[in-house]
Formats: C-alpha cells, sequence, structure tokens
C-alpha cells in the first residue's frame, strides 16, 4: 500500500526530477544498496533526532515499525495534546510523518522538523510545506513551522545539551512559498506513480545537486567517454556546453573559450598524451627538504560531538601514518599510530606525531587546508603544542598541487585531482590492489570499534585493515613523489 502513496520523500524525488519519483515505484531495483558510509550517514541522523527529542521532554515516541498502527495511534493522541514523536497521517494518497507535532495556542499544532545539518536548506522548506499540506488537509491546523538543526557554535563539556546543541529557526513564511503551486505538483506526481510509462530523463544540473542522485549511474551510462562533464572547471558551464550540443570534451569548438587546465585537459585527451611541465614540476620538488616526512592523518567527525572540548562535525584525528626519508635514495622508515576506540584520541596522538617529526625538513600531505585545520585545532585543545603545530603547518607542502595546477595532467585523471587518479595516472601501481581508504569510510570503520558486541577477531580485522590503508597512502605518495623526479631529471 505504501508504495502506492505520495509520501514526503517521494514528493522531494518528484520536485527533483519525474523519473526519480517514477523508479521508486515501478524499478526500485534500479537503487543501489546501501553502502557502509551511506548507513552510517543514517544512523547520525537517527542520533541527531533523539536528542532533538529531549527538546520536549512531555512528548510521547509513537511506534513506526507498524505502517498503520502509527496512524491509528497518532488519531487517538492528538485529543491528548502533548509533543507527539513522528505523528503519521494518511490522507487519501498523500502520506506524512512529521518529527515533532507540538500543540500550540488556539487548537493549532506547530512542525517542528529535525535535520543533522547546520542550517536551512531550501529542500526543507519544501519537505515541511508536504508536511503542512497534508495535516491541515486530514483536518489539523497547523501554526508555525520551525526548523531545528546543529548548532557547530556549541562545544561539547560533559553530557550534551540538547538546548545548546541546537538552533531552532521560523521557516514559517519560507514554508508558505514553497507551498504555492503545490496543488499542481502533487497531481502531477501521482499522475507519475500510476503511469506505466517511464518519463524522460533529462540530464541537469540536478543530477548533481543538492547531492548526487542515486539514478546518475544509470541516467548517464549512455554518455560516451570523456563526457563534457568531466571537463575541470566550473560545472554549471559544463551543463551549458552540454544543452548546446557539446556531448564530449573533444567535441569542444574552437570557438569556445577554455582556460589552461581546460586546454591541457582537452589536448590530452585529443591526442592520449600526458602533459608535463617540468620547469614547474622541478620547482615543485626543490621545495621539499630533508628529511622528507609523508604523512596521512585520518578523523572522524560526528555531528553530536563525543569528546570533551570538541564541537560538531569537528575533526577529529585518531589515526596517522607517516614515512620518513632522511636524505637522497634512502628507504622511508615507516611509523604509525591507531588510537583506541574508547577515550579521545587527541592528546595521545599529539604525542606521538611531536615525538617523530623534527624541527626541520617538510612535512608533505594531500589536501593542505584540511591537514591544517586539523593540527590547528589540536594546537587549540592542547596549548602546549601551538608552537609545535604552527611549525609543522607552516612545513606543510600539498602534494597534490601540481596536479590540481595541471603541471602534471594524464587523461586518465578525468576532472579530479585525489591520490586515487593519480597514484595509477603517473605511477605503473593501480588504485585498486593499493585498497586505499577514502576518509569517510576510514572514519565509519574506526567508529565501528566503538559498538558494543563486535567479536574480538572482527576487532583486530579492522584495526588491521585501518593501519594496512593508511599506510598504503603514505607509500603511494612516496612513490609519486619518486616518478615526479624521474621526469624532471629525463632529458
Amino acid at each position: 500500500m505504501a508504495s502506492k502513496l505520495l509520501s514526503k520523500s517521494k514528493y522531494l524525488a518528484g520536485l527533483r526530477c519525474p523519473l526519480l519519483l517514477w523508479a521508486y515505484i515501478h524499478k526500485p531495483s534500479s537503487f543501489p544498496e546501501v553502502s557502509q558510509t551511506t548507513q552510517h550517514r543514517f544512523d547520525e541522523g537517527n542520533l541527531v533526532g533523539r536528542f532533538a527529542k529531549r527538546l520536549f521532554p512531555r512528548g510521547i515516541d509513537i511506534p513506526v515499525d507498524n505502517f498503520m498502527g502509527n496512524i491509528r495511534q497518532t488519531e487517538k493522541l492528538l485529543n491528548i495534546r502533548k509533543p507527539l514523536f513522528e505523528a503519521g497521517i494518511l490522507c487519501g494518497r498523500l502520506y506524512s510523518r512529521a518529527d515533532i507535532l507540538n500543540p500550540a495556542e488556539n487548537n493549532t499544532w506547530d512542525i517542528y522538523e529535525v535535520k543533522s545539518s547546520t542550517g536551512t536548506k531550501e529542500t526543507h522548506f519544501h519537505d515541511v510545506a508536504f508536511q503542512k499540506r497534508v495535516y491541515q488537509q486530514s483536518g489539523i491546523n497547523i501554526g508555525r513551522c520551525f526548523l531545528i538543526y546543529i548548532d557547530t557554535n556549541y562545544v561539547k563539556y560533559g553530557e550534551v545539551d540538547p538546548m545548546d546543541l541546537f538552533a531552532i529557526e521560523d521557516i514559517s513564511s519560507a514554508v508558505e512559498d514553497a507551498s504555492i503551486g503545490m496543488e499542481d505538483r502533487i497531481r502531477n506526481m501521482l499522475s507519475i506513480m500510476d503511469s506505466q510509462n517511464s518519463p524522460d530523463g533529462i540530464i541537469g544540473d540536478y543530477c548533481l545537486s543538492p547531492y548526487t542522485c542515486d539514478l546518475k549511474p544509470v541516467c548517464w551510462e549512455s554518455l560516451p567517454e570523456n563526457p563534457i562533464f568531466e571537463l575541470n572547471g566550473n560545472q554549471a558551464k559544463n551543463f551549458l556546453l552540454y544543452e548546446q550540443g557539446i556531448r564530449t570534451i573533444n567535441d569542444i569548438p574552437s570557438k569556445i573559450s577554455l582556460t589552461r587546465t581546460q586546454a591541457i585537459q582537452k589536448e590530452c585527451i585529443t591526442t592520449g598524451k600526458f602533459h608535463i611541465d617540468k620547469g614547474e614540476i622541478c620547482s615543485f620538488l626543490e621545495k621539499l627538504e630533508y628529511p622528507r616526512y609523508y604523512l596521512e592523518i585520518k578523523t572522524i567527525n560526528p555531528a553530536i560531538p563525543i569528546y570533551d572540548g570538541t564541537r560538531p562535525y569537528q575533526h577529529v584525528p585518531f589515526q596517522f601514518s607517516l614515512q620518513i626519508a632522511e636524505q637522497p635514495n634512502a628507504l622511508p622508515v615507516h611509523h604509525s599510530f591507531l588510537a583506541n576506540s574508547t577515550s579521545d584520541p587527541r592528546l595521545q596522538f599529539a604525542e606521538k606525531l611531536s615525538q617523530l617529526l623534527e624541527p626541520h625538513g617538510s612535512v608533505i600531505v594531500c589536501d593542505y587546508q584540511f591537514k591544517a585545520r586539523v593540527l590547528q585545532d589540536l594546537s587549540l585543545a592542547f596549548p602546549r603544542y601551538q608552537k609545535w603545530s604552527e611549525g609543522i603547518i607552516a612545513r606543510l607542502i600539498d602534494l597534490l598541487s601540481p596536479f590540481d595546477d595541471f603541471h602534471y595532467y594524464h587523461p586518465s585523471q578525468k576532472d579530479v585531482v585525489s591520490l586515487e587518479k593519480v597514484l595509477p595516472a603517473i605511477t605503473s601501481l593501480d588504485y585498486e590492489t593499493n585498497s586505499i581508504a577514502s576518509e569517510s569510510l576510514a572514519g565509519t570503520n574506526f567508529m565501528d570499534l566503538s559498538k558494543e558486541n563486535i567479536p574480538v577477531d572482527e576487532v583486530a580485522s579492522i584495526r588491521n585493515n585501518l593501519l594496512t590503508r593508511c599506510n598504503q597512502e603514505t607509500r603511494a605518495m612516496v612513490e609519486i613523489v619518486k616518478k615526479l623526479t624521474e621526469l624532471c631529471i629525463v632529458e
């Protein structure tokens, strides 16, 4: 039954793309399985929701495991006039369940929508507008609408205080604006849901915004090799070129003005050769002083702070891998650190890293801005490491900068500047065999270690994988510098 109903999630899908809404009904198998990272994000959202409920201590939690049971219980509890959590309403073919329905004056109810975001977004207004429409059509008078979201200024000390953790914003006016034309939109969406014919999937910027659509692999699979969307630079410009009938980077007419990096990319894709600016590469290498420290840091950034002195979504380092090359032609010596999952890892992280990093030599990283921010946060938390941290930040050199500036470019890099793309593009090493983990996946794995009832052998396996992957990243960095050096000295 629920598949034939228009819920708020389907309504938002319909606003984004008719094909996306249709696929939810007729082709659910088109959607990928939920990844570990995505599931972690869902779990965090549920945790945020549970904390938000503490803002309404008299609230009643309505079970959601039974669809019709939730709706029937909601109908009974509306007469009690207490805050209701997950109050489900079915009105014709429209269905909605508010995070928090709070009794207000003059026999009205206020809607409180909880988000794990750090501010309001346009999609939030449409989300709440649909909820308000369903409630009011069922005879429930809605007064004001609010959004509860994370306040990143909050700093945890002791137990998390929901009153300080969250910001509450009245979005009633924005919800009214989002409600304009809703009747026609709902009618059209119900028609799409009932149709056996798939609507055309038209590629547009909504495929990527506000996040990458789950159907993108399906809708974009017919694009030719080197599609225009892989052109380096502003994606909005790429969509304009696509609308002009330009499907690939090779097809870009000469009359179209390109940036330096775009021109290099087009030339390399057309010829199949890589580009190297030897002078710039040599200048970059000259900045690398010995001893050379190849450093990778892994972090977690939970929405609800875990450790005292941390903010929501603050990146807390829990692991590093460090390759130290004392002099030319010397084999790098590897050092690593991986915290336990039960206590704040920052102090031990700083202690271990400070013992290994001498006050001279280049510290080579990927993503300078991110690493500098992590180190700066460490110095704020532990002032005795401030001078040390400032000294390290001053010596940071971003390994990816020559690739970001296209001083080296290989067609296989596409428009992505990352270790994942650069390693196989410049060396004979394959990314997959190195199993380099993304920042989010490493953090998710580390957070898994804190879960109860994980078998000892599984804990050991997770820790071993984290150590191996992080080590492989710094080894990859060493190999990239080695290859750049070879390219620089070749006549």
